[in-house]
């Protein structure tokens, strides 16, 4: 692996020989310049091909980086360009309507217009200000916020640091002070997040409710989980977090938080030792860490090996009153003496979650004394057996093993709180006698089981099933041929998957009558009749199919379908028809994988909704239909591994241009080479071995290739030397297949 002071040459000399834009986002301090400053060519003895856009906040680190650069400084909002994005922001989250009184009205305006003045015309203050003014109703408490607003501006003013935006602190500050009680803890968990993270809104539920801060109302009929999404919710409406992406059903999927609101809630975490985040990525921040008494520590490393011999260090230096600890990042090295640390003195905790762990682990009886554990999340991709003592957690509701064929102590089978269950979806593990018995009433979510080995009984009592991903063989189908007898009521996502096998999935299709999403992998005998589909099924995945009629006369009539992705072989014809009217409601298509594919019709009125297509890895397909002209709803297009000519085709000037002129957002990417992300994604279960033979353009192994956990042998078969040398321990590639029990290497 190259050093860092090599691939800062590297950098520099490429930026020199080509012309190059380099776009360095979001530079905090003039140290964080000087440690990168030897990669870029800056200096008056290099001749300067290629530019460098940098965005700060800090003029001062501007002009450090060139005093003769050009220096642009985006301007503030006026009073009246302010209170028009207060308007905008405020109306549509009040929960109240507007006053019957003129005056109340005018006198909210003016009390606005006053706040609005020390937000300094910045965007996200006042957009945080609209937030918070649109939870509180009368006119007494808007002329209390105002004196808070006031006060805490007066106070900041004490401080010069940061003073162009002194405006943005307080204002995030203060929304923090005015939430309810209960939004507070769900606020502070997001310290655990490196900065520019996609949050998952069900991932931090579940901790959420580990934590036992989610307690529904009383006499209410709103789940735990509902309660949660509710809250986050509260904090979008807020503005403090921002929503990025929406599923299919109309829900928040994920989101994300401002870098300044990110600044207040570590900030407020550490202030009040609710959370300690360590993100052995700063070397600055390394250095300093502390013992500290934050009873939840969560740390973040990504590919910093040489800092590895500070973590056991770290963990022998925390609170032993631990409720929550994480570790995440690829080269972390959770070894057994940590572990046996973690189980022997953090006898509090409530969550514990260890992600892309390095190396292998054996898990001690001792885990065992970890009662109070309610979600426990480890990759353990290797781990034979796990221990009977995981018997002992009888609070855990959430358990995330990803291992393939581990073997479960009967004594888990007892834990009356379990609700959700993870494994590998290659996973191969018995949960049968579970399933079977009324402790399984409670589960909502069963990832990675297989059904081979179950019986229809074991369903029974699967009542409050929300989520399934199975694994079904042609024998196994056979438990879901009397819809009558087996209907998961509650279920609303399902996923089938078969990577070997033909299968009819009809039966288990009827046995899911409300499901919103459906995700089919594997070859199927028949495409179910529209209806045998749910009425309900909003999202549509499907891959591996191979039909061989067009599947679009059935699904264009799914009356609530919103986004359909047809992937890997799922339609080896040569034609696909989207008929006049079909599609009324669908947002977003997705063709992946469709190397049969020849040519693609949209007829008058097909697919009035669509707002984002997506065509990759469809070579075969000789251009973009006619009909895409008159979708005047389409905002996105996106073209990737298609073959040069096609990308042509779309440009200014070529045949198709007419056809998608009118998309203001056209993306091509890689249009002029062949990607092999597919296979990877194909052989996701694969146990024998990958042959890499005669691809001599291919440059690296694909990244998916480290989530096969499966994979016991490659064979790498004349190949570049400098291909096999990115696989070899210590090269670029190793952290991919270091799983693989076999590489060999033949020549010829």
């Amino acid at each position: 692996m190259k050093s860092d002071v090599e691939l800062a040459k590297e950098l520099h000399d490429f930026q020199i020989k080509w012309k190059c834009l380099v776009v360095l986002d979001d530079i905090w301090t003039t140290t964080t310049w000087d440690l990168l400053k030897d990669a870029f060519p800056t200096t008056q003895g290099d001749t300067l091909h290629s530019k460098i856009l940098l965005t700060t906040r800090k003029r001062n680190v501007a002009l450090h980086v060139d005093q003769h650069g050009f220096l642009h400084k985006p301007q503030f909002l006026n009073d009246k360009e302010s209170l028009e994005l207060f308007q905008k922001k405020y109306f549509p989250t009040r929960t109240d309507l507007p006053s019957n009184s003129n005056d109340d009205d005018e006198r909210k305006t003016d009390l606005a217009k006053v706040m609005l003045e020390k937000c300094g015309g910045l965007p996200l203050a006042i957009i945080v200000l609209a937030g918070l003014l649109s939870k509180i109703h009368t006119i007494y408490e808007w002329e209390l916020m105002k004196t808070s607003v006031l006060k805490c501006m007066d106070q900041d003013e004490q401080h010069d640091d940061d003073s162009e935006y002194r405006s943005v602190l307080w204002v995030l500050g203060l929304s923090y002070t005015e939430l309810p009680p209960q939004l507070k803890p769900c606020f502070l968990y997001l310290a655990r997040y490196p900065e520019d993270a996609t949050i998952r809104v069900r991932e931090l539920c579940l901790v959420l409710m580990a934590e036992g801060f989610i307690s529904p109302k009383r006499n209410s009929a709103k789940t735990t989980e509902e309660v949660a999404y509710d809250w986050l919710c509260e904090l979008v409406e807020r503005s403090m977090i921002q929503v990025k992406e929406m599923s299919s059903i109309g829900r928040i999927k994920s989101f994300c938080i401002h870098d300044l609101m990110r600044h207040v809630c570590i900030t407020k975490a550490q202030d009040e030792m609710f959370l300690h985040f360590i993100d052995l990525r700063n070397k600055e921040v390394e250095e300093n860490i502390e013992t500290t008494k934050a009873r939840r520590v969560s740390i973040y490393d990504d590919n910093v090996v040489d800092r590895n011999a500070r973590f056991p260090g770290m963990v022998q230096n925390m609170n032993d009153s631990l409720r929550y600890f994480s570790v995440e990042g690829p080269s972390m090295e959770f070894g057994e003496g940590v572990f046996g640390h973690v189980c022997n003195h953090f006898l509090m905790l409530r969550v514990l979650i260890i992600d892309d762990m390095n190396g292998t682990l054996e898990l001690p009886e001792e885990i065992g004394n970890l009662i109070h554990l309610r979600l426990f999340s480890v990759p353990l991709r290797k781990i034979k057996e796990i221990p009977s003592c995981f018997g002992n957690f009888r609070c855990l509701q959430t358990l995330r093993v990803l291992a393939s064929n581990s073997i479960l102590p009967e004594s888990m089978w007892k834990l009356e709180q379990l609700r959700h269950l993870y494994f590998s979806l290659a996973s191969n593990v018995p949960i049968g006698k579970f399933l079977r018995s009324t402790k399984s009433r409670n589960i909502q979510t069963l990832v990675g089981i297989c059904a081979k080995d179950l019986v229809q009984s074991d369903f029974q009592y699967l009542n409050n099933l929300k989520k399934l991903k199975i694994y079904v063989d042609p024998s196994s189908v056979t438990l879901f041929n009397t819809p009558q007898t087996l209907t998961f009521t509650c279920l609303l996502s399902l996923q089938v998957n078969n990577y070997f096998d033909t299968i009819d999935v009809v039966p288990l299709i009827l046995s899911c009558p409300r499901i919103y999403k459906l995700t089919l992998n594997s070859g199927i005998e028949r495409l179910p009749e529209i209806n045998q589909f749910s009425r309900n099924l909003m999202k549509l995945k499907l891959s591996k199919l191979n039909l061989k009629n067009d599947p679009m006369p059935t699904l264009e009539k799914l009356p609530e379908l919103r986004v359909l992705v047809i992937s890997n072989h799922s339609f080896v014809g040569n034609e696909m028809v989207c008929s006049r009217g079909g599609f009324h409601r669908l947002e977003s298509l997705e063709f992946i994988g469709l190397i049969d594919l020849r040519e693609w019709k949209v007829e008058e009125n097909a697919l009035p909704r669509l707002g984002y297509l997506r065509i990759r890895e469809c070579r075969g397909l000789r251009s973009v239909p006619d009909g895409l002209r008159n979708i005047v709803t389409l905002k996105e297009i996106k073209i990737s591994y298609m073959p040069k000519k096609f990308k042509e085709r779309m440009e200014e000037g070529g045949d198709d241009f007419d056809k998608v002129k009118h998309v203001p957002s056209r993306v091509f990417f890689e249009c002029d080479t062949v990607s092999i992300s597919s296979i990877a994604y194909q052989m996701c279960s694969l146990n024998r071995d990958i042959l890499y033979k005669c691809i001599r353009g291919l440059r690296r192994v694909p990244d998916g290739v480290r989530n096969i956990v499966t994979l016991n042998e490659m064979v790498i078969s004349n190949m570049p030397k400098t291909f096999k040398e990115r696989m070899e321990e210590g090269g670029e590639d190793f952290y991919k297949v270091k799983h693989v029990a076999s590489r060999i290497e033949r020549r010829g």
